[in-house]
């Protein structure tokens, strides 16, 4: 007999964090609302002055974000997921530095930054 199991509906292996920043990539303006050392989840807020802009999956491009500390990030990331209907995108880190690492460390946890 077959046996049917029942997952949850998020089955990711890395941890997340709940954030709530707002940021750009590609010029989309994003509600980013968590994060992982893989990678981000958000919703598009609005698109950018030009005409045509949009996110588009496989797409490699930059978050950029002001940090809860003032400070000004720039992250290397590729667009995963795009969900139109719900207006949300999940997107990838993509050859992250040291320095970019220990950024993305800081966010997910604050108590340890120094």
């Amino acid at each position: 007999m077959a046996r049917v199991t029942f997952g949850a509906k998020e089955q990711r292996r890395d941890q997340r964090r709940p954030i709530s920043i707002e940021g750009s990539i590609g010029g989309v303006r994003v509600d980013l609302v968590d994060l992982s050392f893989t990678g981000i989840r958000g919703g598009m807020l609005s698109l950018g002055e030009a005409a045509g802009l949009e996110l588009q999956e496989g797409e490699g491009t930059v978050l950029e974000f002001t940090a809860p500390n003032g400070e000004r990030i720039a992250l290397p990331v590729t667009i995963q997921r795009i969900d139109d209907q719900e207006g949300a995108f999940g997107a990838v880190f993509s050859e992250l530095s040291s320095e970019d690492f220990d950024t993305i460390e800081k966010l997910m946890f604050p108590r340890r930054a120094k």
